[in-house]
């Protein structure tokens, strides 16, 4: 994938990327089905732009579909967990996908 990110196996359905670029370090926790679909993406070393405090972000996928015979998730969302509740601020569709391509044409 990339030489700056290191895995390190959790469990039978997760992992701990760990992604370097010069001083800054970032990790996450992929988490797996048993199919070995990513199902979340969970990292505790962001912060919300309102605030400069690390707070868990999650990234949940769902709804796999093949598109050029790759299996891709159609589905996710984006949220920050905070003490009070959850704030999903992005939910995300996939209707239809393009590789390598040099200009964005709307399919619609």
């Amino acid at each position: 994938v990339d030489k700056r990110i290191s895995w390190k196996p959790v469990d039978s359905g997760s992992v701990r990327a760990t992604f370097t670029n010069g001083v800054n370090t970032i990790s996450a926790t992929l988490f797996f089905n048993e199919k070995g679909q990513l199902e979340n993406f969970i990292s505790d070393d962001r912060s919300p732009i309102d605030e400069m405090q690390p707070r868990r972000f999650s990234t949940p996928v769902k709804n796999y579909k093949l598109f050029d015979g790759r299996n891709i998730p159609t589905y996710g969302e984006a949220i920050w967990h905070y003490p009070d509740g959850d704030f999903v601020y992005g939910r995300f569709y996939l209707k239809s996908i393009g590789y390598n391509v040099s200009e964005f044409n709307d399919p619609h």
